[in-house]
């Protein structure tokens, strides 16, 4: 910004990224890194993440350190 050279860029990893973002009970949208990249709406966010928001699967993440 200003003209100023970046100190860093981003490089993902090798391997699938996803980014998930509900919106309420029924909606949101979701983009998988798969194939090029794909975003997906909320038919797929709700089945993917409706029921607990992956709060099971982060806890037994964070519970185990």
């Amino acid at each position: 910004m200003n003209g100023q050279i970046p100190s860093a860029t981003y490089k993902p990893t090798i391997g699938a990224e996803m980014v998930t973002l509900p919106m309420g009970k029924l909606g949101g949208i979701s983009y998988l890194s798969f194939f090029g990249g794909m975003t997906l709406g909320d038919w797929f966010t709700k089945f993917i993440k409706g029921k607990t928001l992956f709060v099971p699967k982060q806890e037994a993440a964070v519970l185990r350190y």
